[in-house]
């Protein structure tokens, strides 16, 4: 059934802004402080909580924001396309292409991710109840896909491992404080082979006069 322009539109609204909101959650909810959080949940606040419970399954919830999110996109292309090629019947399809992509790139991607990342804690907390919510919900669909990857893996000789599963989110989470670093927020841990950890010279000053 058709439906009208202005409702298709809406619609189409309504899913770009879902698409900007499974990309800042997957992003605060791997960004956000370890320190921080924990420090908030011995303070009583219930969602911090949710957040702990979340990134101790984290192969669970990304697997669910990842499906919610091609879900939204795909919808949103199909809504797009079918208002473009009422205007325009013989390039319809490629002007809702190439408009959909540079909406999703910038407000379905890097402007809810870069959000996100400046302010990961307080956007975890924020996201975290509804992400649960998905994920439980969500999770026999996420069960059955990952059911099928892993038989199609066999039937080609592969076989899909834990390391595997997390190697990805794992790789986002080096971004991410990479980029962290880089624009000054917290710094690098630090290590015996780092120069953070010499003791200055003050610092060796003071422990000699202390002993």
């Amino acid at each position: 059934m058709d439906l009208p322009v202005p409702v298709t539109l809406i619609a189409i609204g309504i899913l770009i802004l879902i698409a900007a909101f499974f990309s800042a959650a997957e992003t605060a909810l791997t960004a956000a402080s370890r320190v921080a959080i924990h420090q908030l949940e011995r303070e009583g606040v219930a969602k911090a909580t949710v957040v702990k419970r979340l990134r101790a399954r984290k192969e669970q919830f990304i697997a669910a924001i990842l499906f919610g999110n091609n879900l939204v996109n795909i919808l949103a292309s199909a809504l797009t396309t079918e208002v473009m090629v009422q205007f325009f019947p013989g390039a319809g399809v490629l002007y809702a292409t190439a408009i959909l992509t540079v909406v999703l790139i910038v407000f379905g991607e890097v402007l809810p991710k870069t959000y996100a990342i400046q302010h990961a804690n307080r956007v975890s907390l924020s996201v975290a109840p509804s992400i649960e919510f998905f994920t439980k919900a969500t999770g026999p669909i996420i069960t059955a896909i990952q059911a099928v990857v892993g038989l199609t893996l066999r039937i080609f000789g592969q076989h899909a491992t834990e390391q595997d599963q997390i190697s990805a989110t794992q790789q986002l989470r080096g971004a991410i404080e990479l980029s962290a670093a880089e624009s000054g927020g917290a710094p690098a841990p630090c290590s015996t082979r780092s120069s953070n950890c010499r003791t200055s010279p003050s610092a060796k000053s003071w422990s000699t006069a202390a002993t």
